[in-house]
C-alpha cells in the first residue's frame, strides 16, 4: 500500500531537522529521509562545525609550548592525536543522539533511513518502497568540491573528512584552498607541528571577506610559518615513493613540493546528483544548486533549504531557512515568509579568530554609498595589552551622511562572541554616537566595537 505524506523531507542535516520541527509544530503528517552519506545531524554535526571547533581547541592548547608570551611562565604540552580523535567522536556521537531523541519526541514526522530518488512529480523511491507526498522540501547538504587537477584521482587525498580522522600528524602537509575550511585546517595542523602549504588560485586568501582583512590574515598567518601561495594553480599531483609531489604554477614558473599529504578544501558543491531531478520539474544552477525564489520555493510543491540551495552554507542559516521553507510549504493561509540575508554573521574560527557582519567594502562602493571607515589595531585595546593577545583588528563601515554603521568586520580573540554586539548594532540600524553612547564592560574585547565608532569622532584613518 502507497504511503502518503502531507510533506516529505529528503535530508536530516541542519535544515532538514528545523524543517521537520516546524511541520510537527503545524501538525502536519511528514516523512524525514537521510541517507548515510554523514548522518543525522548533517555535515556541521558529524563532519564540520562541532568536531573542527574541538579538534581547533585542542590545537590551540598544543600551540602554547611554543608561544611564550609571559617570561615568568613556561608551559609544556604533550597530546596523543589518537586520543584526541576518539574524544572528538565521541563528542559527535553525544550529539547525533540527542538528535535522535528529539526526532522521537515528533509525533506527526517518522524517520527513515534510505536514499531517495524522485520517481514522478509526487512520487519517490526509497529502497524498494515508493513514498507520496503533497509537498516536498529538498535538504540534502553539500559535499567536497574536488577540483580537475591531472593525477588527483590517482592519489590518496583527503577532505576535511578524512582529515578529522588522521591518527598520526603528517610532517608536511599541502591544502588547497584558502577559504574558511583551509584557513581552519591549515592552523589546525600548524598547531600540532606539521609544515604547512596553502594554496588558492585567487589573488588573496579569504576572497569571500572584506579585503582588507583578507590582507591582515594573510600577515598572521606567514608570521606562524604557513607558507601561502595565491593566485598559484595546481597542475598535477603524483606519488614519489612515500611522498605527494605537488606541482604548482606560480608566477609563471612550476614549483614542486613535497609533502605526506594533500588536503582538498576548495569549496562544496550540493548534493543533487542522485535525486532524480530529471523526473520532477525544477531549475538547477551551474554547480547543480537548487533555484528558489525567496521564498525558497523552487516550484509550486517542492522547496529546498540549506547549502544544497548554495549561497551562504552556514548551520545558522540553513536552520533557519529549514523553518521558512516548512512554514511555507505547509502554509493554508498563502501567507508565506520570506528569508532575509541582509545580516548573516560569519566567523571563521582561527586564532585569532575573524568576524564580519555587513557589508564589505566593495560591495558599499558597488552600491554607490557615499561611506567612511576606520580600521583600528587590537594593540589599543587595553583587554589585548593585558593578556598580550595584539595581533588583531576591526573595520567599520558607515554612511557618511547619516553615520548608520553598515558593516563590521574583526580580527581578534573571541570575535565569534564580540560580533554579537555587531550583529543587534545593525539590525537596530544604530549609528556611530548610539554606539558610542552605551556603556561597555572595561576590560573586555568587546571595547574594540565602541572604540572603533569614537574614531570616526577622533581623527583616526
Amino acid at each position: 500500500m502507497l504511503q502518503k505524506y502531507d510533506l516529505i523531507v529528503i535530508g536530516a542535516g541542519t535544515s532538514g531537522f528545523s524543517a521537520s520541527i516546524k511541520a510537527n509544530e503545524i501538525g502536519s503528517k511528514t516523512l524525514l529521509i537521510n541517507d548515510d552519506r554523514v548522518g543525522l545531524g548533517g555535515t556541521c554535526v558529524n563532519v564540520g562545525c562541532v568536531p573542527t571547533k574541538f579538534m581547533l581547541n585542542i590545537a590551540e592548547m598544543v600551540s602554547l609550548k611554543r608561544r611564550k608570551k609571559f617570561s615568568g611562565l613556561s608551559v609544556d604540552v604533550e597530546f596523543d592525536l589518537k586520543k584526541i580523535v576518539e574524544e572528538k567522536d565521541k563528542l559527535v556521537e553525544s550529539l547525533r543522539r540527542e538528535n535522535e531523541n528529539v526526532l522521537e519526541t515528533l509525533e506527526k514526522v517518522t524517520f527513515l533511513k534510505g536514499e531517495a530518488k524522485f520517481i514522478s512529480r509526487n512520487e519517490i523511491l526509497v529502497g524498494t518502497e515508493i513514498y507520496s507526498g503533497d509537498k516536498f522540501i529538498i535538504s540534502t547538504g553539500s559535499s567536497s568540491l574536488i577540483p580537475p587537477i591531472k593525477g588527483i584521482s590517482e592519489v590518496d587525498f583527503i577532505t576535511s573528512r578524512e582529515a578529522l580522522d588522521l591518527k598520526e600528524v603528517p610532517e608536511r602537509i599541502l591544502i588547497i584552498g584558502s577559504g574558511a575550511v583551509g584557513i581552519e585546517f591549515a592552523e589546525i595542523f600548524n598547531n600540532f607541528g606539521s609544515v604547512v602549504y596553502l594554496v588558492d588560485m585567487k589573488k588573496r586568501i579569504l576572497p569571500n571577506l572584506d579585503k582588507d582583512i583578507s590582507e591582515f590574515y594573510l600577515k598572521i598567518l606567514q608570521d606562524k610559518g604557513i607558507e601561502v601561495f595565491t593566485g598559484s594553480k595546481v597542475k598535477e599531483i603524483f606519488k614519489k615513493d612515500k611522498v605527494f609531489v605537488v606541482r604548482i604554477l606560480v608566477n609563471g614558473k612550476i614549483e614542486e613540493i613535497e609533502v605526506e599529504k594533500v588536503m582538498i578544501a576548495a569549496g562544496r558543491k550540493p548534493n543533487t546528483d542522485s535525486l532524480g531531478l530529471e523526473n520532477v520539474d525544477l531549475r538547477t544552477g551551474k554547480n547543480g544548486e537548487i533555484l528558489v525564489d525567496e521564498y525558497l520555493r523552487s516550484n509550486d510543491y517542492i522547496f529546498a533549504a540549506g547549502d544544497v540551495i548554495g549561497g551562504y552554507m552556514l548551520e545558522t542559516v540553513a536552520a533557519r531557512e529549514g523553518m521558512i521553507a516548512a512554514n511555507n510549504a505547509l502554509s493554508c493561509s498563502g501567507e508565506f515568509m520570506k528569508m532575509d540575508y541582509s545580516i548573516v554573521p560569519q566567523v571563521i574560527f582561527s586564532e585569532p579568530k575573524i568576524a564580519s557582519v555587513g557589508l564589505k567594502e566593495d560591495e558599499i562602493i558597488d552600491k554607490g554609498i557615499n561611506y567612511e571607515k576606520r580600521i583600528l589595531n587590537l594593540d589599543t585595546l587595553p583587554k589585548a595589552k593585558i593578556l598580550k593577545k595584539e595581533s588583531g583588528m576591526i573595520k567599520i563601515l558607515v554612511e557618511k551622511e547619516t553615520e548608520k554603521i553598515l558593516g563590521i568586520h574583526i580580527v581578534s580573540p573571541n570575535a565569534d562572541e564580540v560580533i554579537h554586539s555587531g550583529v543587534f548594532t545593525l539590525k537596530n540600524k544604530l549609528k556611530l554616537n548610539e554606539v558610542v553612547n552605551t556603556l561597555f564592560v572595561f576590560p573586555t574585547f568587546s571595547e574594540i566595537l565602541k572604540l572603533a565608532c569614537q574614531s570616526f569622532s577622533q581623527g583616526y584613518k
